[in-house]
């Protein structure tokens, strides 16, 4: 937490370990980021899988609790009501076009009421990145930023969006004083934590494979049902979304999205609820009030580490297994929605079916 507070990020090494040592889960998300891939009608643009919002392996990383207690500890304001605000996955290919640097925050809305300073950014790397394909920010930016867009504004360059698109407003001059682009380069499993108020972006293109996964856990106000920032989507928006397996009409910040997302449930969606009452409230399936939710709020966010650390294994242990028995289902669903045209009804898709099916039998 200390070289967070100083950078505006860090990296926690290993953290989603449960995940991708696993090599029959870590076969199941492969397959399922293609499947996902395979039914995207549009390239994707930036690498964005931008129809993927409610797979296993998300619903598996927005319940996981110590991610939450590492967010919790990472907010300025310890804010512990929390919920995952869904948002599509990356999925960048060979031949993506991904550079882009921006600020996920209306800048003078931050400066003068604070708006969106506690937010924590985070991403979950389900691949080896390197230093042409990773996220890219300047450390520290946090402390500069006032000094910064004081500049921009006298140069007349300032603008009021809920985002910020900066990489011709943050100039050659700025970066020699405020700071240079740097490579945050994440192992698989690895678990990437940065402040609202840094600028940041992507590398421009990849020669391999990249897969992110944004767990995006936002302040619940105390009343339960708004969010922490103005112009968010409310708690019930964000509720409905993981009920249904829906898209959402905005992104974390505020700002609508600029594609179609459409009002229909993926047809290869399965839920994946019930594996603990934490895990339910950060999926917007319980409130906060709930007693088993403040119960297991208090003993992952206790002193006591050993009870702690026993719950978050308990908790990982149920996921991976239900994440297992939930697999065949979504292969079954997502066969019965697209016949001719699914994944796995097709030669890859049988393979991976096949892979999987040989490690769980130990034959992999």
């Amino acid at each position: 937490m200390e070289a967070f507070f100083e950078d505006g990020n860090v990296v926690v090494k290993g953290l989603f370990d449960w995940i991708v040592k696993d090599a029959e889960v870590m076969a199941m998300v492969e397959a399922e980021f293609d499947m996902y891939r395979h039914h995207l009608r549009v390239g994707g643009k930036l690498g964005w899988c931008r129809n993927m919002w409610h797979s296993l392996v998300q619903q598996a990383i927005r319940q996981d609790p110590a991610a939450y207690a590492l967010n919790v500890a990472a907010r300025g304001d310890k804010r512990w009501r929390l919920v995952s605000h869904p948002n599509y996955t990356r999925y960048a290919k060979v031949g993506d076009s991904t550079g882009f640097e921006h600020i996920d925050l209306n800048i003078p809305a931050l400066l003068k009421s604070g708006r969106g300073a506690n937010v924590v950014q985070t991403a979950v790397s389900m691949d080896d990145e390197w230093v042409g394909g990773c996220t890219i920010i300047v450390p520290g930016f946090h402390k500069k930023i006032e000094e910064w867009w004081g500049k921009v504004e006298s140069r007349g360059e300032a603008k009021n969006g809920l985002a910020h698109r900066v990489d011709r407003i943050y100039r050659r001059e700025d970066r020699s004083v405020y700071g240079h682009f740097k490579g945050v380069v994440c192992s698989r499993g690895d678990l990437r934590m940065t402040m609202g108020s840094i600028i940041h972006g992507c590398t421009a293109g990849v020669d391999r494979d990249r897969r992110v996964v944004f767990p995006c856990l936002v302040g619940v106000e105390s009343d339960g049902e708004g969010l922490e920032m103005d112009r968010m989507c409310s708690w019930e928006e964000v509720s409905r979304s993981h009920r249904d397996m829906v898209g959402i009409g905005k992104e974390p910040s505020g700002q609508s999205h600029k594609f179609g997302i459409g009002s229909e449930r993926f047809g290869g969606c399965v839920e994946m609820r019930g594996v603990c009452a934490l895990g339910d409230a950060l999926l917007g399936c319980r409130r906060w009030d709930s007693r088993d939710v403040l119960i297991e709020r208090d003993v992952v966010l206790g002193s006591d580490d050993r009870k702690a650390w026993d719950f978050v294994g308990e908790v990982r242990s149920e996921l991976v297994r239900r994440w297992k028995k939930c697999f065949g289902r979504m292969v079954q669903a997502e066969v019965a929605e697209f016949g001719s045209n699914a994944y796995f009804g097709g030669l890859a898709g049988l393979a991976k079916v096949a892979e999987i099916e040989g490690l769980r039998n130990g034959c992999g």
